[in-house]
């Protein structure tokens, strides 16, 4: 009999409760209701990302029911797997409320016999499939599943110890729900009893089951009875089943405990591979029709053909082709989501089976790093570009994408893209020559963001891996190029090196090891999650531990720095079950770790095994040799078999391998963590130093002190392979090590170091001399010729080796600081830096003989370095106090005099921070002094700037000299009668009347608002009753003049107090309750000191950086009544209300759901508030957007509607987020008619032209976005005599244009009605120049923008385009609309007219004398007019091209073209990208054509070495044998 087993790639989710409805609904995509004829409705969805398309059901509670309906389910849909997802009791003490249980068996436990008086279980057991069980537990393991979490309603919460963030997740190492893969009961019976019969028969008879419901084993045995079907069975913990059922639903467990478990049965159902074969039809399931749902199909009639039964749902994927849109966007997606919890899991867990999650960056690693926020206003600026992150191996690049796209995510608007660039690696030859993953999937892929209104972003992993041959390098500028076309935003990440190669189009942001303000936080991250119980358990302890040896400059300092040495240190302190030694360097940490994860595994620490672990050496090296030979560092599972069990010719007696062998040794390196499967299913190390590393103990262990010479000559042969210069930087310093190898290593690296072309070598050969002094090579030669970048890594390499001789470096480094090169300046401080830890002394006498502040405050700009330099003044300054201050001093002025504002600010903030060892009143007062001096406009960022830096100087001060913070009642000598100080007695008291002093004289005094500021940031470290609390409060609401109030204002003051949670925030919120009880005041009017002060509350409390609850409280506080006029009221609370109502305040809620009945002016101040609310604060709710479209709407602004429409930024407001933007347009299409009766009532005859204007662009603007229908023609264009104003007529003309633009058919309409205001009697074009030509010029416009776009192609249209556009004056803007009519011309008649048409639109640009920066513009405009050319063009064509990229010869006509260089560039790259096979001949023939430019020759030149080289890139296959290659350079074998 055929098995009916095979099942279409849908699945069924059924559940029992609204609630669990509710949050399983909550996962899916575009559900649509589809009714079953029987009656049960489902709702269908996508599950973004996956394959699957989701039916779900709610069936009520009981077993019977939901077997009846799981079978109808599986009837209808034909599923791959059926789950059922609810609440339910906990039958375990060690189950914890918001717990996850995953059935491993379902038991039925009503069955049984009675039988004497007494009951005898009969159960009936329905195991869980294997694969739904494995991949349950492989979810568990990773943890990964809570990043699906669903923010609840509100009262909801995290379970105890957690809270709710962004995204429903809970915070970085706050306790997690558990999952517990355990039996469940289920049965007729809801159990609400600690101690009745039925729970005594469940410990008697199923004493394994992990929780109790009602539902399971109907859902099961229907599964069972469709040829076992895999159903999966997931319980959230809501109760403990003991009698206090009903408080615990009461507190909203339900809900929780249903996100949880909604959250963990997706996470399985979105690894659950799709079926093996096809799926069968299934049996007709005719629906009935529901009213208001879109109608499926019905049963045919009698008497007709029975129709073909509908099939089952397909797979979303059929028919599409992998790299297009949606296939390629659910791929990436899919990839993205594996990659980023690869990288979140940092570490294996534990193999003794313990509970405890293993390691990740979301369990509290990862350290956020002072690059991130550059990073994302560099994604968000208005004219985006990629950014390019640069660090050394080991610096956290890795762990920065993964930071960056759970911020990025959270931004609701972004779709983020985590992408390997192992992927996109061409195979070998003999393989397919197709990738992992293709660049054009990636664009399309990420590019299908946009159209669900979503700004995608793609963070490209160790983008190096592309950057090691020509081949790759130019396949990674395409991608850059075409993600950059599609509108997506791009950061990719690449060692110095190779990112050497990108020289243009990035944002280049370096990424430097963890700074000793990171190093804290990471020590108390890692010591929390691999040793919480070894000693020190203090975390401040802890910290000091590791940082005193690092401020020693000990060769620990560097371990600690690299976030992946940092956290080797601490996984090898884990095996040895104590704190880390700070004895320790780099080289010993990779030895050590080899040792305890290769060699042996010691995570087995205190555990005995019955067997001896294997010694894996031999076949990890193997592993990372066969990579390398691949010359890549991810290969799949089965590849790398093959190679490692195939015969090679290796000198090594283990090769070839067994297969059983390496198939046990994967797994093994696998479970210990140096192995990790990719994404792709590939397998790849754990991180790319490792396989370095291990790939250079592979080599040596093969070849010996052959290896280093062998790789010394491939790389003479391939001077920019970095891919392998890496590992032959780890082969050298393993080799150095040892006294087996001492002699080869120097012999190499003298030939290194004489080889004349190869960087690489040159770099190596200093790196490994420097780290390996014992080696004996000396270190001068090299220095000497070495250039600056070789010269920099000396220097920053020497100072880490352990017991370096200072005496002899500092000689060395002068020689490099007497270069004068910036970066390299810059690298010999920092090495001052780590010398001024081992010998402070010698630190500071050369810093005062080489003159370093003078140096550096003589030029005429800031340059490299001088961040470093006060850094080394505050080192060596226990020498001499007196000279660091003055150092510091002289580097202030120079900041000041210079107007370096960042500078200025860093340097009072490191004073700050070591003010116990360089303050004192009288230091404070000079560099006070210092600002005060400088002129600054009041406006200007810098005032802040300068005003936040003095401010740490000041409350460092004030803290030392004042005894603050900590004196609760600091004994006074007046007569307080609550133990403080008497007014005025306390210096505190004194500083602060100062500040307020110079406040109430000059409220923009820099020093009086510095003062505040610090009084406010002193405020915050304050404990309860500390009497300075209602002190300092009490003198600032005291204040008096016109202006000291606002002080208050300023975000670092009173709107930074109110968003902390310190003492003196509950007291503020008091104070500010009790002065809005002043309202109503209007703003920018005289008003009293009472008023006054009730203003200034207001407005502390509608500043963005306020939290919506603290607005609630002070209202609350306020007792303002709910039917109170204030709170509709400009002069009352109006400003406060859409901040009330989202921090829960019920009358703000009402009043804001109410805001159409309200005023006039209070209606303006809640549709601001809304707006500004969802530009800059991310509020994206439906509901808001459309009150905000709404109000607009009711109060006919035009002005807003237009920016909303266009998502573009207004005064005062930021651009609209994606999201937003395509929710904004949803409301108004919703509001299309009232949208159409507002422009025409603004249009109207008799409203002012400024009016008609504003509302004629909304129109304009409305039809390009699709908000409204395209009007006709013929009823608009009778209007147009009505607007008697110039600029208004401008407005319609645009609105016309854009109409004949999208619909062809009114193209000649608009074309008549135009050409008459456009064109004079002779059919000629006036000049356009004068202020009268206002009309005429925007006719021009529109003319031409209706004719690129949908205009005739015919020679006479062409040539009247060309008139329009080139029609003096023009600009490049206006000429760059002509690459659409190219791009079409070509489409359209092909390659060849257009090309005559591109040559003209050049022609007639080079004559138009546009001037650089527009000719530029142009350029790059035109690039997709060149694309299509070269798209369905032939080799004539393109040589009709070539003449004229050649100079004009005596015999030519002097009217040829010859297109200026950014053309030429720009084509030469269309022509290689789009037809490279067809040009090529033509292009080399182009570099020895005598009248070729130099420059264009040089570009074709280096295109064609590119493409060129496409074939033989990393073809390293003979390291497996063990020869060198077979081209040696001179100099590097014997």
């Amino acid at each position: 009999m055929d098995s009916t087993g095979q099942h279409s790639d849908s699945l069924v989710v059924l559940t029992a409760l609204d609630v669990e409805y509710a949050a399983v609904r909550a996962h899916l995509v575009d559900p649509r209701p589809q009714l079953h004829p029987s009656g049960t409705l489902f709702e269908v969805g996508r599950l973004d990302g996956t394959p699957w398309r989701v039916a779900l059901a709610e069936l009520g509670d009981g077993n019977q029911g939901a077997a009846v309906l799981t079978e109808r389910a599986i009837a209808m849909f034909q599923p791959r797997a059926v789950a059922f997802v609810g609440v339910a009791g906990a039958l375990k003490d060690d189950i914890e409320l918001g717990d996850v249980v995953a059935a491993t068996h379902v038991y039925a436990y009503h069955g049984g016999k009675d039988e004497d008086g007494e009951f005898h279980s009969r159960p009936r057991v329905w195991p869980v499939r294997q694969e739904l069980d494995q991949l349950a537990r492989y979810i568990r393991r990773s943890g990964s599943w809570t990043g699906l979490l669903r923010e609840g309603p509100p009262g909801t919460s995290c379970p105890p110890g957690t809270s709710r963030q962004t995204g429903g997740s809970c915070p970085p190492g706050a306790s997690r729900p558990a999952v517990h893969l355990k039996p469940v009961a289920a049965g007729e019976v809801v159990l609400n009893s600690a101690d009745s019969p039925l729970r005594r028969q469940l410990r008697r008879n199923y004493q394994d089951a992990a929780a109790i419901e009602m539902e399971g084993a109907g859902v099961a045995q229907a599964a069972h009875l469709n040829a076992a079907l895999p159903a999966l069975i997931v319980r959230g913990i809501s109760d403990r089943a003991d009698g206090k059922k009903y408080d615990a639903d009461a507190e909203g467990r339900q809900s929780l405990a249903a996100r949880h478990a909604a959250a963990f049965a997706f996470a399985v159902l979105r690894e659950l591979p799709p079926a093996p074969g096809p799926a069968p039809p299934g049996p007709g399931t005719p629906t009935g029709p529901v009213p208001g749902f879109p109608q499926s199909p019905t049963a045919p009639e009698p008497d007709q053909p029975a129709s073909p039964p509908p099939a089952p749902m397909r797979h979303p994927d059929a028919e599409t082709p992998p790299d297009t849109g949606p296939a390629a966007h659910r791929q990436l997606l899919r990839w993205a989501r594996r990659f980023a919890d690869d990288l979140d899991l940092v570490d294996s867990p534990r193999p003794d089976g313990g509970t405890a999650s293993p390691p990740q960056l979301s369990g509290g690693l990862y350290v956020r790093r002072a690059i991130q926020d550059r990073v994302v206003e560099a994604l968000y600026d208005g004219d985006p570009k990629a950014v390019l992150v640069t660090g050394d191996a080991g610096n956290g690049k890795s762990s920065l994408l993964w930071g960056l796209a759970r911020d990025l995510t959270a931004l609701e608007d972004a779709e983020v893209f985590l992408v390997n660039t192992a992927w996109l690696l061409r195979p070998l030859s003999g393989a397919s020559a197709t990738p992992m993953l293709t660049p054009g999937a990636v664009v399309s892929g990420a590019a299908h963001a946009r159209t669900h209104g979503r700004t995608p972003v793609v963070l490209l992993d160790t983008a190096d891996l592309l950057l090691h041959d020509d081949y790759h390098e130019m396949a990674l500028l395409d991608l850059c190029e075409d993600l950059a076309a599609a509108g997506v935003r791009l950061v990719l990440t690449s060692r110095p090196e190779e990112a050497n190669r990108l020289r243009t189009g990035f944002v280049r942001m370096p990424l430097g090891p963890y700074d000793d303000s990171e190093i804290p936080h990471a020590i108390r991250g890692h010591a929390a999650l691999y040793c919480p119980d070894a000693v020190p358990r203090d975390d401040e302890a802890r910290v000091r531990r590791l940082m005193e040896p690092v401020a020693r400059g000990l060769p620990v300092r560097e371990v600690c720095r690299s976030p992946l040495q940092l956290r080797l240190l601490f996984e090898l302190a884990r095996d040895d079950g104590a704190f880390p030694s700070a004895e320790i360097d780099a080289t010993g940490l990779y030895r050590r770790y080899w040792d305890h994860r290769v060699v042996t595994d010691r995570r087995h620490h205190g555990h005995q095994r019955a067997t001896a672990l294997e010694d894996l050496s031999s076949v990890t090296g193997a592993i990372a040799v066969v990579l390398m030979s691949a010359g890549r560092t991810e290969l799949s599972r089965e590849d790398l078999i093959e190679r490692l069990t195939s015969a090679h010719g290796g000198p090594g007696p283990s090769w070839p391998y067994e297969p059983a062998r390496v198939r046990t040794s994967l797994e093994l390196l696998i479970d210990r963590g140096v192995l990790a499967r990719g994404a792709s299913d590939g397998i790849h190390f754990f991180h790319q130093t490792l396989f370095e590393y291990a790939a250079a103990r592979g080599l040596l262990h093969l070849t010996g002190a052959q290896a280093p010479l062998s790789l010394c000559a491939w790389i003479g042969s391939h001077p920019r392979d970095f891919f392998v210069g890496a590992i032959l930087e780890q082969l050298l310093m393993l080799a150095a090590g040892s006294e087996r190898y001492r002699d080869p290593v120097r012999d190499t690296l003298m030939r290194m170091a004489a080889h004349e072309d190869a960087m690489i070598l040159h770099t190596v050969a200093v790196a490994v001399a420097a780290r390996n002094p014992a080696v004996g090579v000396p270190v001068e030669p090299l220095l000497a010729t070495a250039p600056h970048g070789v010269a920099r890594r000396y220097a920053v390499l020497a100072p880490t080796v352990r017991d370096t001789d200072v005496d002899a470096l500092l000689p060395r480094l002068r020689g490099l600081w007497e270069r004068k090169e910036p970066s390299l300046e810059e690298a010999v401080l920092e090495a001052l830096e780590r010398l001024a830890a081992q010998d402070s002394l010698a630190v500071h006498a050369a810093l005062a003989e080489w003159g370093c502040v003078r140096e550096l405050t003589g030029r005429r700009t800031a340059g490299a370095g001088i961040e470093v330099l006060p850094r080394l003044l505050v080192l060596t300054s226990h020498i001499d106090v007196a000279s660091a201050r003055n150092g510091l001093m002289e580097m202030l002025d120079f900041a000041l005099n210079r107007g370096l504002a960042e500078l200025a600010s860093g340097l009072m903030t490191l004073w700050a921070r070591h003010w116990e060892t360089l303050g004192s009143p009288e230091w404070a007062a000079v560099v006070q002094e210092r600002l005060q001096r400088v002129r600054i406009a009041p406006k200007s960022h810098d005032v802040e700037v300068f005003q936040t830096a003095l401010a740490r100087v000041l409350a460092a001060s004030w803290t030392q000299d004042h005894g603050l913070p900590g004196d609760h009642a600091f004994p006074g000598d007046g007569d307080g009668t609550d133990g403080g100080p008497a007014t005025g007695a306390h210096p505190w008291t004194r500083r602060l009347d100062a500040a307020v002093a110079l406040l109430e004289a000059d409220d923009h005094d820099t020093a009086g608002n510095a003062g505040l500021i610090a009084a406010t940031a002193i405020l915050t470290t304050l404990p309860h009753g500390h009497w300075a609390i209602e002190a300092t409060l009490d003198r600032c609401l005291e204040m008096t003049g016109p202006g000291a109030p606002h002080a208050l204002q300023h975000r670092m003051v009173f709107p930074l107090l109110l968003g902390t949670g310190c003492a003196a925030a509950e007291s503020l919120v008091h104070r500010l309750a009790a002065m809005l009880r002043a309202l109503p005041c209007p703003e920018n009017r005289p008003v009293p000191p009472s008023q006054r002060f009730a203003l200034v509350a207001r407005r502390i409390l509608a500043h963005r950086d306020v939290p919506p609850h603290r607005v609630r409280q002070v209202l609350e506080h306020s007792g303002f009544d709910a039917d109170s006029d204030l709170w509709l009221s400009r002069d009352g609370l109006a400003t406060l209300l859409l901040p009330a109502a989202l921090g829960g305040h019920p009358t703000a809620v009402s009043r804001v759901e109410k805001a159409t009945t309200a005023p006039a002016a209070a209606r303006n101040l809640v549709r601001r508030s809304l707006h500004r609310a969802v530009t800059d604060a991310g509020l994206h709710t439906e509901r808001h957007i459309g009150l905000l479209v709404t109000l607009s709407l009711m109060d006919a602004d035009t002005v807003l509607l237009e920016a909303i429409v266009t998502g573009r930024a207004k005064k005062g407001t930021g651009p609209l987020p994606p999201l937003a933007h395509e929710r904004v347009l949803g409301a108004l299409r919703a509001s299309a008619p009232a949208l159409t009766g507002l422009i025409a009532d603004e249009v109207a005859e008799g409203n002012s032209g400024k009016r008609q204007r504003q509302a004629l662009t909304l129109w304009e603007r409305s039809v390009s976005a699709g908000v409204l229908p395209v009007p006709g023609l013929t009823e608009l264009l009778p209007r147009y005599g009505t607007f008697s104003d110039q600029k208004t007529r401008a407005a319609f003309l645009g609105l016309v244009g854009t109409i004949a633009a999208s619909e062809p058919g009114q193209y000649t309409t608009a074309h008549t009605f135009l050409s008459e205001l456009v064109f004079d009697a002779t059919g000629a074009i006036p000049r356009l120049d004068d202020a009268s030509a206002g009309t005429r010029n925007a006719a021009r416009k529109a003319l031409l923008h209706a004719a690129c776009e949908s205009g005739p192609l015919t020679r006479t249209a062409l040539a009247t385009a060309l008139d329009l556009a080139f029609a003096p004056p023009t600009d490049a803007g206006l000429i760059s609309g002509l690459g659409q009519l190219v791009r079409r011309l070509s489409a359209a008649h092909g390659a060849a007219p257009a090309a005559e048409l591109l040559i003209r639109v050049i022609g007639a640009a080079v004559a138009a004398q546009l001037g650089r920066a527009a000719e530029n513009h142009l350029a790059k405009a035109l690039r997709g007019a060149m694309d299509s050319i070269f798209d369905h063009g032939s080799p004539a064509v393109y040589r009709r091209l070539w003449e004229h990229l050649e100079e004009r010869g005596p015999e030519d006509d002097a009217d040829r073209v010859v297109f200026p260089e950014r053309y030429a560039l720009g084509l030469v790259s269309c022509a290689v990208r789009r037809a490279y096979a067809a040009t090529r001949q033509d292009l080399e023939a182009l570099v020895a054509h005598p009248r070729v430019p130099q420059p264009t020759k040089m570009w074709i030149g280096d295109q064609l070495s590119a493409r060129s080289r496409e074939h033989t890139e990393h073809d390293l296959s003979w390291v497996l044998g063990g020869e060198p290659p077979r081209r040696p350079v001179a100099g590097c074998l014997r």
